[in-house]
């Protein structure tokens, strides 16, 4: 059996419960900004490096574990492969803005059909971080392997580890 490509031991997901930047408005103008504006941003660009750091809140780790394949042999695409372990961190990202002492482990379980498409996901031992287990297993949803080779399906077990660091 093989999952290469996903068999990443220890993987590491930075997460925080900060809002993303993506957030902050941002506008532009079609003629160059007067002196005075200029100086108005030099100002507060200035303020800003005095002012006191924010907190970005608690913080944690999404460790993945080697994952295990029963049935056929499959990997998970690499493009796929990356999405799902951004938003593994982003749903311990939010799961973190709603509890700060969230932490724990989980193990998904996915079934992959035929055409490497995940026919569906399961949690066991997810208990400690229920809060957050829907939104793992919608991410596992997303994913796409590989079609299985030597079987019509396969079953993918992945162990996840949650680790809050303050």
């Amino acid at each position: 059996m093989r999952i290469t490509t996903l068999g990443l031991c220890a993987l590491l997901v930075a997460c925080s419960a900060a809002k993303p930047v993506a957030q902050q408005s941002l506008s532009t103008t079609s003629s160059p900004p007067e002196k005075s504006s200029m100086q108005d941003a030099g100002a507060k660009a200035n303020a800003a490096k005095t002012a006191p750091k924010k907190s970005l809140g608690p913080t944690g780790i999404a460790f993945i574990g080697e994952p295990s394949v029963n049935g056929g042999s499959t990997t998970i695409k690499p493009t796929s492969l990356a999405a799902v372990l951004k938003r593994f961190g982003n749903c311990f990202r939010v799961g973190l803005h709603q509890n700060p002492e969230l932490q724990g482990g989980a193990t998904l379980v996915a079934k992959i059909g035929a055409q490497g498409q995940v026919l569906g996901v399961t949690t066991r031992r997810g208990g400690s971080v229920k809060l957050i287990v829907p939104c793992l297993e919608a991410v596992l949803n997303s994913a796409q392997f590989e079609p299985p080779t030597g079987s019509k399906s396969a079953t993918v077990t992945i162990p996840l580890l949650l680790r809050k660091l303050n």
